[in-house]
């Protein structure tokens, strides 16, 4: 095939000089580069795009070369990813960019746009969002459905199903804990559905829903989750264990600890303390001090009940009381709750960044 292509490219066909650095960007990205270059110099402005695509992340002025050198020939999708590329260091092109691709139809602009626009104008954001999922972005109604939980739950319930309806396991799962109070059938539906499709967030949520009434097969989801690297399954499925098996409540809330689980933090010194393990709960009381240092690293309500617990673990580890209200703050004592409570994905999600074009027409446009 690749010897195909050279003919052709020997006598100049700019759909097949393209074409061959599509073929050889995986393998021989140095090559796929001189091939883009060559078609792209000749006008081939899908040369232009993905060259700007091979060359961000080591080039990025030539990147941005390339894509104003296809943006000056009307093609959206370099208008975009210009809008990505300047979006951290110059926010205002960005913009200008990203409206330039929107109003040209382009819904991956509209989508970058609302996620540019969310904290500083969340009305534009979400109209750009609502002009994006009503031409069918499946991300735009997600965005849409997480900006509108709060204000609008009816509508923010209406574009998760939207979304999750084209296969979004995110709006899957975050239609699962809008309705695990009022409708929790439906919530483990949803849940159920994200998991299958890999959703580890959602494979934790559907153990959180399911521990009171169906317990091994809360066990079952949370170890699924946990084996992905899920941190707060591996907490929840350490306090499952304790009862029964504490060696292995140990080793999860170890795996936990590790990956910096505030709440496995605290019940690993715990058990250690009872395991006679005093060095090894030391450390993880001290990690745990410090990671309730971290402003706005933990929900204000978790960090409250894990300080007032460290407060005990402290004690029972025979740290001086003076030495231990150093690190306290005034206020009543809350027990710490042993297992990590539903979790959203992270938000806003981004468009995955500059998606090279793939075949052209083989002979030429």
């Amino acid at each position: 095939m690749r010897r195909r292509y050279e003919q052709a490219v020997d006598l100049g066909d700019t759909g097949t000089i393209f074409n061959l650095g599509v073929l050889l960007a995986g393998r021989d990205p140095d090559e796929a580069r001189q091939r883009y270059e060559q078609a792209a110099n000749l006008g081939d402005t899908d040369a232009m795009f993905n060259l700007g695509v091979l060359l961000v992340g080591s080039d990025p002025v030539e990147a941005r070369r390339r894509f104003e050198q296809a943006v000056d020939l009307g093609d959206t999708g370099a208008m975009n990813n210009l809008g990505v590329l300047l979006a951290d260091s110059d926010p205002v092109e960005a913009r200008q960019r990203f409206e330039q691709a929107a109003n040209l139809g382009d819904t991956g602009a509209m989508f970058n746009l609302g996620v540019l626009l969310a904290g500083s104008n969340p009305g534009e954001a979400r109209l750009r969002y609502e002009q994006a999922a009503n031409l069918g972005h499946a991300r735009a109604m997600f965005n849409l459905g997480a900006l509108l939980e709060r204000g609008d739950p009816g509508e923010a319930r209406r574009r998760y199903e939207q979304a999750a309806n084209l296969g979004h396991s995110g709006a899957m799962n975050n239609l699962g804990v809008l309705l695990a109070g009022s409708n929790p059938g439906e919530a483990r539906r949803r849940y159920e559905q994200a998991a299958d499709l890999g959703h580890t967030g959602a494979m934790f949520n559907l153990g959180v829903l399911l521990e009171g009434g169906d317990p091994g097969e809360a066990l079952r989801r949370y170890e699924q989750a946990a084996n992905l690297g899920h941190t707060d399954a591996m907490t929840n499925l350490g306090a499952m264990l304790e009862d029964s098996d504490r060696d292995k409540a140990i080793g999860w809330y170890t795996k936990a600890a590790a990956a910096g689980g505030p709440v496995a933090m605290n019940n690993l010194a715990e058990l250690l303390i009872n395991a006679g393990d005093l060095a090894g709960a030391r450390r993880w009381a001290d990690s745990l001090a410090l990671s309730l240092t971290t402003e706005g690293r933990i929900e204000e309500l978790i960090a409250a009940q894990l300080r007032s617990s460290l407060t005990e673990i402290q004690r029972m580890l025979g740290r001086p009381d003076d030495e231990i209200d150093q690190q306290q703050p005034e206020g009543s004592r809350q027990a710490a709750d042993r297992r990590a409570t539903p979790r959203r994905p992270v938000r806003p999600v981004t468009e995955p960044r500059h998606i090279p074009r793939r075949w052209g027409q083989l002979g030429g446009q």
